[in-house]
């Protein structure tokens, strides 16, 4: 994978919106892979704190939550979205 790569995805993606619509542009928008992006999110249960999704796996999304099978990840829990393993985009902590 080329560095240019990565930064034409984040020049594509619009990270100044909800976790909800960047997570539907990547679903949604002919110029993106959805299965070249994973969602990483905090996860209390996992011995690592956190855990990864592929985008492609998402049945829905709504404002408030992921839907991936009977799972339930709230948007808030989101922390980074990456493409082919690099970040694109990073939750700002206040």
């Amino acid at each position: 994978m080329k560095n240019n790569e990565v930064e034409h995805v984040k020049s594509i993606l619009k990270t100044d919106r909800t976790i909800d619509e960047i997570i539907k542009q990547i679903k949604w928008d002919p110029r993106l892979d959805e299965r070249n992006f994973t969602v990483v999110y905090v996860d209390a249960m996992s011995p690592k704190g956190e855990s990864e999704i592929r985008v492609s796996a998402i049945d829905k999304c709504s404002f408030k939550f992921m839907y991936v099978g009977d799972l339930m990840i709230p948007c808030r829990l989101v922390k980074e979205i990456k493409f082919k393993g690099k970040t694109v985009f990073r939750r700002k902590v206040s």
